[in-house]
């Protein structure tokens, strides 16, 4: 991907794949993402972690 990804880009990314990863979207229109990660244990937060890198350095 060329240029900087969009907060809307990021979020549909983070659900296609083999680990689907799902956000609260209601701000992404304005470059906000949130994530709910009350129940998110510390293997699950480096997969969330490994795909953001992923998709921002692509």
């Amino acid at each position: 991907m060329n240029g900087p990804v969009t907060a809307l880009e990021v979020v549909k990314q983070l659900k296609e794949g083999q680990l689907a990863i799902y956000t609260r979207e209601y701000r992404a229109n304005n470059g906000v993402i949130e994530f709910d990660i009350r129940a998110v244990n510390q293997y699950e937060m480096t997969q969330i972690v490994e795909r953001l890198r992923s998709i921002l350095n692509n």
